[in-house]
């Protein structure tokens, strides 16, 4: 007598949202801006290798920010009603990134907000590709050195990779550790800008 055996279900129970949306903005005339303000902006080291990143102030550099600012705080407050709640979402800070041959950004989150972002303004070939790190990528790579996993899917990858496109807009949630591979493009520089936003 054989045995009938039912096919179990999988449930997916946890799971981590990036949001991502294209922009229709004029990126030369903010490229220009963002030049200005390379030229004259005073240089910080948080979570960059090498690179300028330098803090934009929206009363300061508000002319060529408005709009980007508003279609950022429109989309977020999409994005978070999906997994927060339905609260307006505003911009709370802003930052200019450059990254030349080379430069990266190390892996890091952003405290004291809801969400974080970033638009990109030049992404040249091989520019380095922002990669979201699983939250718990320790207890997964303990358990990755013991398997041999053929396929890589939501479930079980150590990270999740994006490339940078012009004009594109990517959220997620504060909390989600990611890093900026390096430039590899010897001729171009990776202009975007970040931001963090709160409810």
């Amino acid at each position: 007598m054989s045995q009938y055996i039912k096919s179990g279900e999988t449930y997916e129970i946890f799971s981590v949202p990036v949001y991502k949306v294209e922009l229709n903005l004029d990126v030369n005339s903010i490229i220009k801006s963002c030049l200005n303000v390379y030229e004259t902006g005073a240089n910080r080291k948080i979570s960059n290798l090498g690179g300028f990143q330098t803090g934009l102030n929206i009363k300061e550099h508000g002319k060529f920010l408005n709009q980007l600012t508003k279609d950022v705080e429109k989309n977020a407050t999409i994005f978070a009603s999906e997994f927060i709640n339905s609260n307006p979402q505003k911009v709370k800070s802003l930052w200019l990134n450059i990254n030349k041959y080379k430069d990266s950004n190390l892996s890091h989150l952003h405290t004291g907000c809801d969400l974080s972002g970033c638009f990109y303004l030049k992404t040249p070939e091989n520019c380095g590709a922002i990669v979201f790190q699983h939250p718990a990528i320790d207890l997964l790579s303990l358990y990755d050195d013991t398997q041999n996993i053929e396929y890589r899917n939501s479930w079980n990858s150590l990270s999740w990779e994006f490339e940078p496109k012009e004009n594109w807009l990517y959220l997620f949630p504060a909390w989600l550790k990611h890093y900026v591979k390096p430039n590899e493009n010897k001729n171009q520089d990776r202009i975007s800008i970040a931001m963090n936003l709160k409810a």
